[in-house]
């Protein structure tokens, strides 16, 4: 009888390591989960509530609540993705208070009583904050819970030091602009007209007659403002007194409707002076029916600036979805009021351009909230893995008032930078002057603004009413990213200046000279003339600059090209007014290049600068004007040189499927030379310097992807494997003659689907 040999010990030694190896990935798989679940448990998951404010009619969702929604959903889900908190993850809690104070109220004290509340970011509106505050602002102060406020009267939150708000001081950053206006253009008889009885307009009355160094006010109305409106008949006695006290500028903050009722009502009676409106002008002239205003209008402004955009706002827009950057009011499908008929279809189209004024504006109010969200998140990156909730809710609000004090510390947001004043903790932002002069059709900023210096004051600056007219751009090198512009720069308002106080920040620096390859020409310096406008100075200018290229679309591509301009010494600081877009020269000469759009942005830099003596550091604001051109690269060179040969290579490929089996090296021979001639042209063209792959490069593999498949095919057919069953021939056969096909236009519609949208999304801005 046979009988199995017994098993040798070398196998029970292979079996039992074997065996020790499985329970030890076993292990190690249930510990990665283990720790990552205890590495959260110690550190855990934090939530901030973002309050919002809806319409009450709950007819639509506000343009602005949804980008709001959209861009700190954004941020949380970046900060959670880069792990930078330590093991800490957020979440976030939208609470709407369809503008009731006592919805508002309990959205608050419910964050409050919540324990994973971190820290709470806004509340519009400064009526229903005042009532929220008045009712639990003790337990707001008490709670030490960080609050990020979007309250526009820092009066309501003085006595809880744990409050602040990313809106500007009235006190601290409008009024003194004020003052410094009625100071500097020597008004002497200043009016002033507001609400009666509320907070916001009597710090705007009140702060008025408290300033120094500035006229009395000769008169001070404060109307009744019942449902919106303002009785006729006090309005008409309120202005007829104006005109009998001869002011020569009148200060009114009465909001909406108001403003423009007072505006139809001044030029009725001929009341031609300035007028410095709480609100927007545009709005305000719109509303009132009114095309034109007998006098100048002023307004603060602190986002959308006349004839400018925010650099870093476009440059993202460009390298990405259009549809992403819409934010229209839309429809809230479940309020019964779609049913009974109670809500109504708005006219016209809803922010369907990117940008529209409306839609830059959500995009500013989303931005803003998602910028408190990150600088909430950089300030706790560096805490302890086991640092307490308390611990970190101390070390936001004490980080708030140290790290981005104003002058010593500034958070840079996605597309603004904050800073914070330590007394009443309100953002530092101090707002531009925008004027609407008589007669003229659009507004721009008004030729004196105020800056911030080291001491706290308002320092003085000059627009510059500047415009850059490109004549020619060529020799584009896409390897050294530079290229040549000619252009015409035009000086309006530049009494002190000249080109010599201006530096292109771009320009190309040559390496041996370290000198820029720039040449300037003065055609006029000012003057009377015959030939210019009296005042202006213009120049020609040549010379090499550098741009950023993206050339993840190449050859298809859309490059930003710009001319940077900025202050070139610190004591001579400037801001820069373009003329309208439709006063701007659209035409240019640019070889291989089609103009698509043009703009100017605007961004603020600022310097760190650490004094070595007192070990104390400041920051130094540096503003910067780009006059942009985005382009559209000509591809026909590329369609005869490339896209056409390789058409025929494949198809010269493809055909050979139709050889008979028998010709079985011809077939393969003819395959593989189409093969190295795809190669061989790839090597033989320009490329650019990419860090990823083009659509150039993906181009070429397609090509190299389907003839290998038609030569692994062509193999397939002749083997001995497939020539015993002629079934499985005719299914090559058929992958051959359909397949390829189908796979080549899937792979084609894929990579031009993968467009980042360069060329539809400047079909939307045009």
């Amino acid at each position: 009888m046979l009988t199995s040999p017994a098993p040798s010990p070398d196998r029970f030694v292979v079996l039992r390591l074997l065996w020790i190896l499985s329970l030890a990935l076993f292990a190690a798989a249930s510990a990665t989960p283990a720790r990552a679940t205890e590495a959260k448990a110690a550190t855990g998951t934090y939530g901030i509530t973002v309050l919002l404010s809806s319409n009450e009619d709950q007819c639509y969702v506000s343009g602005n609540n949804s980008a709001i929604r959209e861009f700190v959903k954004r941020r949380v889900r970046e900060i959670n993705d880069s792990g930078a908190l330590n093991g800490r993850e957020l979440t976030v809690n939208f609470r709407d208070d369809f503008q009731s104070a006592d919805t508002s109220i309990d959205n608050v004290r419910a964050a409050l009583r919540d324990k994973e509340t971190l820290a709470i970011v806004g509340m519009p509106g400064w009526r229903r904050a005042a009532e929220v505050f008045k009712d639990i602002g003790k337990e707001i102060g008490d709670s030490h819970i960080p609050f990020v406020s979007d309250i526009s009267v820092n009066s309501i939150f003085k006595d809880q030091k744990n409050v602040f708000t990313m809106r500007a001081s009235q006190e601290e950053e409008r009024l003194p602009v004020i003052g410094r206006i009625l100071k500097d253009q020597r008004f002497q008889r200043p009016a002033f007209i507001g609400v009666r009885d509320e907070e916001n307009s009597n710090v705007l009355g009140d702060g008025l007659k408290s300033l120094r160094d500035t006229p009395p006010l000769v008169a001070d109305h404060r109307l009744i403002v019942k449902d919106n409106k303002i009785d006729p008949a006090e309005l008409s006695a309120a202005i007829a007194d104006l005109k009998s006290k001869d002011v020569d500028m009148v200060v009114i903050a009465l909001g909406g409707e108001p403003n423009a009722q007072t505006l139809k009502e001044a030029t009725n009676a001929g009341l031609g002076v300035p007028f410095f409106i709480f609100g927007n002008l545009e709005n305000a002239l719109k509303n009132a029916g009114l095309k034109d205003f007998p006098g100048d209008l002023y307004q603060l402004a602190w986002d959308g600036l006349p004839g400018l955009y925010s650099e870093r706002l476009r440059q993202q827009i460009l390298r990405s979805d259009t549809q992403n950057w819409l934010f229209p009011d839309r429809k809230r499908r479940m309020t019964t009021g779609w049913v009974t008929g109670a809500c109504k279809e708005k006219e016209g189209e809803q922010n369907e351009n990117v940008l529209d004024p409306a839609n830059l504006r959500a995009i500013a109010r989303g931005t803003q909230y998602a910028d408190m969200i990150g600088m909430i998140a950089n300030l706790i990156q560096n805490a302890p893995a086991k640092e307490g909730m308390s611990a970190l809710r101390n070390r936001i609000v004490d980080g708030i008032t140290s790290d981005y004090a104003t002058g010593r510390g500034m958070y840079q947001g996605e597309y603004d930078n904050w800073s914070f004043r330590p007394g009443t903790r309100t953002a530092s932002r101090t707002p531009v002057i925008v004027v609407r002069p008589r007669g003229a059709q659009t507004v721009r900023l008004a030729p004196d603004q105020y800056v911030r210096v080291k001491s706290d004051a308002l320092r003085r600056i000059q627009t510059l009413y500047m415009d850059v007219d490109l004549v020619r751009l060529y020799r584009v090198d896409d390897k050294e990213k530079s290229f040549f512009a000619d252009f015409y720069l035009s000086l309006t308002n530049a009494d002190k200046f000249s080109i010599s106080n201006i530096d292109f920040a771009n320009a190309f620096i040559d390496p041996e000279n370290n000198g820029s390859q720039l040449t300037v020409t003065p055609l006029h310096e000012g003057g009377p003339s015959d030939a210019y406008p009296e005042g202006s100075k213009i120049y020609k200018v040549s010379g090499k600059f550098l741009f950023r290229p993206d050339f993840s679309r190449f050859p298809f591509d859309t490059q930003l090209f710009s001319i940077d301009v900025q202050r070139k010494s610190g004591e001579l600081p400037f801001v820069i007014q373009p003329p309208p877009r439709e006063l701007r020269d659209q035409v240019a000469d640019t070889d291989g290049w089609n103009i698509a759009d043009q703009y100017v942005g605007y961004d603020e830099d600022f310097i760190s600068v650490l004094d070595t003596r007192s070990e104390s550091k400041s920051v130094v604001p540096f503003y910067k004007a780009s006059y942009s051109w985005i382009m559209k690269r000509e591809a026909t060179d590329y369609y005869l040189q490339v896209v056409i040969p390789l058409a025929f290579i494949l198809i010269v490929a493809y055909l050979s499927i139709f050889i008979p089996r028998e010709n079985f090296e011809a077939i393969v021979t003819i395959q593989v030379t189409a093969l190295l001639a795809a190669v061989a042209l790839y090597l033989s063209i320009p490329k650019v310097a990419s860090d990823t792959a083009t659509v150039s490069d993906r181009i070429f593999l397609v090509d190299y992807l389907a003839v290998a498949i038609m030569i692994g095919l062509s193999i397939l057919r002749v083997s001995q494997y497939i020539s015993y069953r002629p079934r499985y021939g005719k299914t090559i056969d058929w992958l051959h003659i359909l397949g390829i096909p189908i796979l080549v236009a899937v792979l084609v519609y894929y990579i031009l689907d993968q467009t980042p949208v360069e060329a539809t999304s400047m079909a939307r801005f045009l």
